[in-house]
């Protein structure tokens, strides 16, 4: 009894564990569905998530749930555990499970305390993703998307509360029989790389402002063809005050828009090579291909301004009611039908005919086989394309006037001109400098420019010259019949120099320690010095004074130059500015050591002895008497040199002038100082004077003794 006990136990818990299962598995399930969703980033029209749809396709599609078996069997391969030995023998006969069925529901009490851990972390994740599904839209794109996977999910039924602003995001390819779409408060709809194919009418009405786009979406204003397309047998945006941007490949066979402007990116994709469109717009813009034939027709009306980029091309017929066309060069139209009001400016090209119109102007680079019932027709001439022109009133080509061949710049009495060539048919010829216009000259021959005021200042300037025609656009040339106007020329230009020439320095001096000295001169950056012809190499070129020892040191003359620079180009080094320098040298004195004087036995005369020196050629000797220097005369020069290299010269008492008033008396204590000085001569200056003096004792005795001075 015990032991059924036990097992009616281990029942009850198995069947706790199997409803706590049922649970953990619901969670998961629903956690599976909140990633899938968010995934997808699918909120309701509150900005929550859409949990409907999912719960109708998981009621279609439940999820299998196992439930665990009650069998011992089963718990063993759940958790299987060791052998416990029973405390008393098993009686025979009585069932096996009774034996560890205690340990077997505390197995099962564990694992039921994970899984309750599992499910609170799995259904807190999901709160969060809920959260983040929520938050994430509005505050990264800041408006409430609408995630739609059906045509259903287009209608104002669906929407809940005041939106403001609705955007539609395509969850999913969509297909229905017909879809209207009636909100004002319709913003955009984001194809989100799917394609949206209604076999019927597509119907956009709409009276607010703003802006409408359709495509997929890359930013608030930025959106993409890219995988995304729209097919409906006919296509209907009314919407008067909206700016409609369309981005996906449409294929339809009519299209009517009516809207304040449109740009149309891509109608491609040809299922339907016969497609018709009616648009009434103030501005339209084509920026991508459209597929259709010569017989299908896009109808403008009342539009200002329609514009083909560039490179697009269109396979039908363009037709205008008082609309204003421009086609961009490199884009291709198949025809172009214009009422008598519509006007049209091509750049590109026209494959088949150009019929009717105000007024059609082809610019440089078009292309036209045929025009037709055109009131003024003006053409770019292009000799090397031919065409057909029926029933055209007014007939004005248009040809671009030459470059002038040459263009000068002189000065005439402290003025400057310039002057340019003429160009046949220029009625005038504007002047410009580095790029504004100065001045503007009426006349073919008229070719003259006074441009002082405009070149005064140092610098380079860029002048050009322009032919001008007789040809705008603006002119009203509705009677002006056959004829050929002409559009401005190319540029004639020449850069101008206007420069000046430096000053060359001024006051250059040497001083006696060789430092070379100038004046500083007005605009100069730096200065460049040359001794004899070799540069200095300076450590300031801008310094006005600079040490030449050791290019002046040298004995003989040298030659210095200075120049001033700068360092614009437009201001001319200055001329040379030049001074000589001569470079000296004394010669050494006579070594006192070697001189000497005596004077001869019969006291007529002093013989001077003296050996010659470095760079000495010639001598002069002086006399001074008793050392007075108001008595010293010179007595005579001397060059002689004897064979040893000493030089000998001899002062004769007799041959002293009378007016020296000397008596030689043999008696007295006088003296004399014979006095030797190495003479100038080339670049070496005279020496210092080297005397030897002589004396008479009383006893008639001589003596001699040497010194420098």
């Amino acid at each position: 009894m015990e032991d059924n006990k036990n097992v009616d136990e281990l029942k009850d818990e198995d069947l706790e564990l199997i409803s706590q299962n049922d649970e953990a598995d619901v969670v998961e399930q629903d956690s599976a569905d909140f990633e899938l969703m968010e995934s997808y980033g699918e909120t309701n029209d509150l900005g929550q998530i859409d949990t409907e749809s999912e719960v109708a396709e998981a009621s279609e599609e439940p999820a299998e749930v196992e439930y665990p078996e009650t069998s011992i069997e089963s718990d063993a391969s759940i958790e299987p555990e060791m052998p416990v030995e029973a405390e008393s023998p098993i009686e025979e006969g009585e069932p096996e499970v009774v034996v560890n069925s205690k340990k077997k529901i505390k197995s099962n009490k564990s694992m039921s305390k994970k899984k309750k851990t599992i499910i609170a972390v799995t259904a807190m994740l999901c709160v969060v993703a809920i959260v983040l599904s929520i938050v994430l839209p509005v505050v990264f794109y800041c408006k409430p998307r609408i995630f739609v996977k059906s045509a259903d999910q287009f209608v104002a039924g669906d929407k809940v509360g005041d939106m403001g602003k609705y955007f539609y995001v395509l969850d999913k390819n969509i297909s229905c029989d017909n879809l209207t779409i009636t909100e004002d408060n319709v913003y955009s709809i984001d194809m989100n790389k799917h394609s949206l194919s209604v076999d019927g009418d597509f119907v956009i009405n709409s009276n607010r402002e703003g802006a409408l786009y359709i495509g997929t979406r890359k930013s608030d204003t930025e959106y993409t063809s890219k995988k995304a397309s729209i097919k409906a047998t006919n296509i209907t945006i009314n919407a008067p005050n909206m700016n409609v941007v369309i981005m996906a490949d449409i294929t339809c066979e009519t299209m009517f828009v009516n809207s304040k402007t449109l740009k149309v990116a891509s109608f491609m994709k040809g299922e339907v090579t016969n497609m018709d469109m009616t648009i009434t717009a103030e501005e339209v813009r084509f920026s991508g291909n459209i597929s259709g034939t010569a017989t299908s027709i896009i109808d403008l009306q009342n539009v200002n301004q329609v514009i083909v980029e560039s490179g697009v091309s269109i396979s039908n017929t363009i037709q205008l009611t008082k609309s204003n066309l421009t086609v961009m060069s490199s884009a291709t139209l198949e025809k172009v039908v214009l009422d008598e009001e519509s006007k049209a400016t091509i750049s590109g090209t026209i494959m088949n005919a150009i019929v009717g119109g105000a007024q059609v102007y082809m610019q440089e680079g078009h292309s036209c086989n045929t025009y037709q019932d055109i009131n003024t027709l003006v053409i770019y001439r292009d000799t090397r394309k031919s065409h057909l022109i029926k029933n055209c009133k007014n007939v004005i080509y248009v040809e671009k006037l030459t470059t002038p061949v040459d263009i000068t710049v002189q000065e005439i009495d402290n003025r400057y001109y310039c002057t340019v060539a003429s160009v046949k048919h220029a009625s005038g010829y504007r002047c410009l400098i580095n790029g504004v216009e100065v001045a503007t000259q009426q006349g073919e021959n008229n070719t003259k420019f006074d441009i002082t005021d405009y070149v005064k200042d140092i610098g380079t300037y860029k002048i050009e010259a322009i032919p001008m025609g007789d040809f705008s656009e603006e002119s009203n040339l509705t009677d002006v019949g056959h004829c050929t106007m002409y559009v401005d020329g190319d540029a004639a230009s020449i850069d101008y120099h206007s420069v000046m020439t430096l000053q060359p320095p001024k006051n250059l001096r040497v001083n006696s320690d060789f430092m070379l000295e100038f004046d500083s001169v007005p605009y100069a950056d730096y200065y460049m010095i040359f001794v004899d012809g070799v540069m200095v190499i300076r450590e300031d070129l801008a310094a006005t004074t600079e040490d030449l020892s050791n290019f002046v040191g040298l004995v003989g003359d040298h030659s210095i130059r200075v120049q001033a620079f700068s360092f614009n180009e437009n201001i001319n080094a200055s001329s040379v500015s030049m001074i000589s320098c001569s470079t000296t040298e004394a010669i050494e004195a006579v070594d006192y050591l070697s001189m000497s004087a005596i004077l001869n036995s019969d006291h007529t005369a002093i013989n001077a002895t003296w050996q010659g020196t470095a760079n000495g050629y010639e001598y002069i000797v002086y006399l001074q008497i008793n050392g007075d220097v108001n008595s010293q005369i010179e007595v005579g020069r001397t060059s002689i040199v004897d064979e040893t290299g000493a030089i000998i010269y001899t002062i004769n008492f007799d041959e002293l002038p009378e007016d020296l008033g000397f008596e030689y008396d043999p008696e007295s204590d006088a003296y004399f100082d014979v006095i030797v000085v190495a003479a100038e001569h080339d670049y070496f200056t005279q020496s210092d004077p080297t005397s030897c003096r002589v004396k008479i004792s009383s006893s008639n005795s001589t003596s001699s003794s040497s010194s420098a001075k």
